[in-house]
């Protein structure tokens, strides 16, 4: 962590099914010396929010609320009527651009970079937060952004370039893709983004660190009584740190999730459960929540007692969620020169990015955001997953110690 200027830090390790390791390293902040907490450090993870939505857009296509192979124009009316949206010409030309092109990143429509609202926010998030410090916070006007607004504003003003030829057979990264997704939960339920995904996955994974908006967050936290330490974001140039500021998300759905490391444990694991599909890995071994909400890890060979513990919870179907780890679009190597080079991407899933290592499937995604930097790699066939963050813009960490993780447990 010190050779790349790494502040603070969190890992954990799931193999066969369970949690193995999790720890946190460093400082969540700086000047205050505020430890980086694995389970109450609250970090950006960037673009990771894209597999939030993904598995958001399979709840729906599950419950029958949204058809993912039909054209996106038909998707676009909610319970007020027929979006606007679709009156767009952009929308007239892409007729055969789906939920799953969007999902897939094969929609034809180009990256829009503009991440950021213009206005944004005039300090960093505390570096330590009681209920007492969270109430002043949430009254100081200058702590945080206002919620997020529905998405369609962004959207209508802000189409990218578009190329029907493109559509379903080339692979182009584009945050807009998953903005637009964003907005299909909108105008599909009629409810925020962020309080569809807090409803229908944050709740029933005992998710209570996570949100998609700061001040959604800071309330909940507030009203529950939970402790937390926010971690400050940095930049390192020239010799020195510099830190960044949290920014409100003009496509929150595209990389706007705040979270904790144990959070994501939670969510992961439930994905691990899924995924798995290798013949050796141990039924045993599905987790289980303490009646506190908290993972309890086996040892992956024999079942944990049932003793104060509910069944791990799933918020999305198996069968449904496959689809998360099914590859079907390739992916050319000059296509991906947005993605991390290692490991190797060859294919998209929806959601998930593809790879082979030695053989073996890596499903994973990384998000880089504004003094933050994470990456979530899943191997179906051993059961395992590698989850790294930082408070840091520079991915070297990430990428080196997943080189490390991959080797490291790639015979076991």
């Amino acid at each position: 962590m010190a050779a790349e200027n790494i502040p603070g830090a969190a890992v954990f390790v799931i193999h066969k099914g369970v949690p193995v390791y999790e720890r946190a390293f460093g400082y969540a902040d700086k000047k205050s010396k505020t430890k980086f907490d694995f389970a109450k450090t609250v970090f950006a993870a960037g673009s990771l929010s894209k597999i939030i939505t993904a598995v958001a857009i399979l709840t729906l296509s599950e419950n029958k609320r949204l058809a993912l192979n039909s054209p996106v124009t038909s998707c676009l009316a909610g319970t007020n009527g027929p979006s606007k949206l679709s009156e767009l010409p952009v929308f007239k030309k892409a007729k055969n651009v789906t939920p799953m092109s969007l999902l897939a990143h094969s929609s034809g429509l180009a990256n829009c970079a503009d991440l950021y609202a213009k206005k944004k926010n005039a300090a960093p998030l505390p570096a330590t937060a009681s209920d007492s410090a969270l109430s002043a916070t949430i009254s100081a006007s200058t702590a945080f952004a206002s919620d997020p607004p529905l998405m369609f504003d962004f959207i209508s003003k802000n189409i990218p370039r578009f190329n029907a030829n493109n559509a379903n057979t080339k692979f182009e990264y584009s945050n807009f893709n998953y903005a637009l997704l964003g907005h299909l939960i909108e105008e599909s339920e009629n409810i925020s983004f962020d309080e569809y995904i807090k409803n229908n996955i944050f709740a029933p994974l005992k998710m209570n660190y996570s949100s998609f908006s700061h001040t959604s967050l800071s309330k909940s936290l507030e009203e529950f009584g939970y402790e937390v330490n926010f971690a400050s974001g940095y930049d390192f140039a020239g010799g020195e740190f510099t830190e960044s500021l949290f920014r409100e998300h003009n496509m929150p759905s595209a990389s706007g999730l705040l979270t904790t490391a144990a959070d994501i444990e939670k969510f992961v694991t439930m994905l691990v459960s899924i995924c798995a599909s290798h013949p050796s890995a141990p039924s045993s071994g599905r987790p289980v929540f303490s009646a506190s909400g908290e993972l309890r890890a086996g040892d992956g060979n024999t079942a944990l007692p049932p003793s104060n513990t509910t069944a791990f919870p799933a918020v999305i179907g198996d069968e449904t969620a496959g689809l998360l780890f099914k590859p079907r679009l390739p992916v050319k190597k000059n296509e991906a020169s947005l993605l991390d080079a290692f490991p190797p991407i060859d294919s998209m899933a929806a959601g998930f990015r593809h790879s082979l290592f030695r053989g073996r499937d890596i499903f994973w995604h990384t998000g880089s955001v504004n003094g933050y930097s994470c990456g979530l790699y899943i191997a179906p066939q051993t059961s395992s997953a590698f989850f790294i963050a930082c408070n840091s813009s520079n991915p070297a960490f990430r990428r080196k110690l997943i080189k490390y993780l991959l080797d490291e447990f790639y015979d076991r």
